[in-house]
């Protein structure tokens, strides 16, 4: 059912997502001790209790005697408080400040003894983020204590009713009133937020709704997080056999990186070498594993294969292929009498480590194989949606920015938005919605391939090596601005590369558009008026070292923009890095396609496309 979205309630929505921005920002303001500078002092602002005792939390972050007073106190008066809650985040950042460990042992003691009659699923979360702190300072007796009383408390049916409690307090008028009043605050000193805001309110959005899928994709996150927290402190404490365990029953309520690699480096410890290479394999299809943990499954492999991991990578693409299932169906395009001379063009906006982008992910890897690239052309833009993509570059940003984008997923056909579930996270409840979305998406590639092309376009591609020569003749045009671009991009037919999504096999990769790289400015502008021709060539080498040099200076780019939203100075307590942890930038040189692709930049739409497999000559 389609409801009717107010601009009250799609404002409320936009707060939930706007206000820690302000919030974040006003904080750095205190901390780095900026003031008003005015004739008379302003108006004292009256706060409620629940402000004051945020604010106390606030400015005895470096107290962690006081810090941990206060969140005990704020918990037990405002339990079903979203914000009071996230509170607990900063639980490990004030106990840094105490040296002590057996300080910080008392400290934890004192929290978790004063919130004794807070429910239950909230308990279970200060256990949670108690027995990190527990850990982080070598406490692992105690940590693995806290750790299982949190197993025993988890109970699904009381976490959801907790967190519905919550999503209701969140969204009362009051709460809704207040966090717009704050907004306002927030904005009255940011142009930058007001300008962002005011731009998300042009755009329709759903009304808020409780999530249950969420809520039970959260709890299992829960559990899993405190069977690996039980697991690594048993482990630190000499108990092997009880920390594999703990990482078996993480693993069997869901695979994560951390149960996988703890059973795989207990059966090492243990002499079965095979256990051990087929759980730290297991955690590398993750795509979550940081550097230091990769080499840890390179080694395991090598002992495998007499010390060598030439064919590591091919392992890999074979064990994924081996439980990989794409759940959705469609059936191969029949060209109907009224299919037009159009090559449809899709542009898919997604990051590796996009958990919403996932059900696109399904819906056009099943596309590639019913349709023709007579009919559709893919080319996908990789890009830092949630975390720093290694397949992303200029070129991709360059698209990004054209549609002005402001995350993934995001999919444009023949230059018109797809407006689909962007909202997906991938539990089990959620599976009935990937292929009523797959559906529409197909509805449509069969609605444009009947509406005729607007141009002409001819395109001949060759590849000599690691140089491909691209030649376009482009012509009668039909209805368009004299405002029109060529693109043409140069892609990769599949990149095998593990994302944090668990995503491995990423088809029509753009690794490099046709234009000036460092001034990233790509394309070349069209005469519609007479007919164009154009050559371009495509150096393999010079893309790749092009695509490395891109992670050192996006890397300091976005630093230099979050710096600057934050007064220029990292807030205290964070701890954010825009870093890849991989290079991706090699290309298969035999496995490229070039897609051309005319467009009118004054109302976005694809004029007509085309496609040259490189791989197939």
């Amino acid at each position: 059912m389609i409801k009717r979205i107010s601009k009250h309630t799609k404002r409320s929505a936009l707060v939930v997502s706007l206000i820690v921005i302000g919030l974040v920002i006003t904080v750095t303001a205190q901390g780095t001790g900026t003031t008003a500078t005015t004739k008379a002092p302003a108006a004292e602002k009256t706060l409620s209790p629940k402000e004051e005792l945020t604010s106390k939390l606030r400015s005895s972050m470096k107290n962690p005697a006081e810090f941990t007073a206060v969140l005990a106190e704020l918990l037990n008066k405002y339990p079903y408080d979203e914000q009071g809650v996230s509170y607990l985040y900063s639980l490990t950042s004030s106990m840094k400040y105490e040296k002590d460990p057996q300080k910080v042992r008392s400290l934890i003691d004192q929290l978790v003894k004063n919130t004794g009659q807070v429910p239950a699923p909230l308990k279970a979360d200060i256990y949670r983020y108690s027995a990190n702190v527990l850990y982080s300072n070598k406490l692992y007796a105690d940590a693995a204590d806290l750790s299982q009383k949190n197993i025993d408390l988890l109970d699904e049916s009381q976490y959801i009713d907790f967190k519905r409690k919550q999503f209701d307090e969140s969204y009362s008028e009051d709460a809704l009133k207040r966090r717009e009043k704050q907004m306002q605050e927030a904005m009255k000193n940011n142009p930058e937020l007001k300008k962002r805001y005011e731009e998300m309110l042009k755009t329709p959005r759903k009304p808020p709704e409780f999530g249950l899928a969420r809520a039970r994709v959260d709890f299992i996150g829960l559990k899993t997080t405190a069977y690996n927290t039980l697991g690594k402190s048993l482990w630190e404490q000499g108990k092997f056999v009880d920390a594999e365990k703990a990482y078996r029953d993480s693993l069997a309520v869901k695979v994560t990186k951390e149960s996988a690699l703890g059973i795989a480096k207990a059966a090492e410890k243990n002499g079965k070498d095979g256990d051990a290479l087929k759980y730290a394999t297991v955690a590398a299809l993750t795509g979550k594993l940081v550097p230091d943990e990769m080499n840890y499954f390179y080694s395991v492999y090598a002992k495998q294969h007499k010390g060598k991991t030439d064919d590591v990578e091919e392992y890999l693409n074979a064990e994924f292929r081996k439980t990989y299932h794409n759940p959705v169906t469609g059936k191969k395009y029949e060209r109907l009498a009224n299919r037009s001379d159009r090559t449809v063009l899709v542009e898919f906006v997604t990051g590796a480590g996009c958990i919403p982008c996932i059900l696109y992910d399904y819906t056009f890897e099943r596309a590639l194989e019913d349709y023709s690239r007579r009919d559709v052309a893919f080319v996908v833009y990789d890009t830092h949606a949630p975390t720093m993509d290694p397949l992303g570059n200029n070129s991709s940003d360059a698209r990004y920015n054209y549609y002005d984008l402001h995350g993934a997923p995001n999919v444009f056909i023949d230059g018109k938005k797809f407006e689909g579930e962007d909202d997906y996270n991938g539990s089990e409840d959620e599976k009935s919605e990937i292929q009523p979305v797959a559906d529409s998406v197909f509805k449509e590639l069969n609605s444009d391939l009947e509406i005729p092309a607007e141009a002409k376009l001819e395109l001949h591609a060759k590849q000599d090596g690691r140089k491909v020569t691209v030649n376009v003749e482009a012509g009668g045009f039909k209805n368009v601005s004299d405002d029109v671009t060529l693109h043409l991009a140069l892609v990769q037919n599949e990149t095998a590369y593990s994302g944090e999504n668990g995503l491995r096999f990423h088809p029509m990769v753009v690794r490099a558009l046709a234009g000036n790289n460092d001034k990233r400015v790509f394309g070349f502008k069209v005469d519609p008026t007479k007919a164009n021709k154009f050559e371009y060539v495509f150096d393999v080498d010079k893309i790749e070292a092009q695509n490395l040099a891109y992670y050192d200076a996006k890397q300091s780019e976005m630093m230099k923009e979050f710096l600057g939203r934050m007064g220029g100075k990292m807030p205290e307590g964070m701890n954010i890095s825009f870093g890849f942890n991989y290079k991706e930038n090699q290309i298969d040189a035999k496995q490229l396609s070039v897609v051309a692709f005319l467009q009118d930049n004054k109302t976005k739409k694809i004029l007509q496309s085309s496609f040259v497999n490189l791989a197939s000559k």
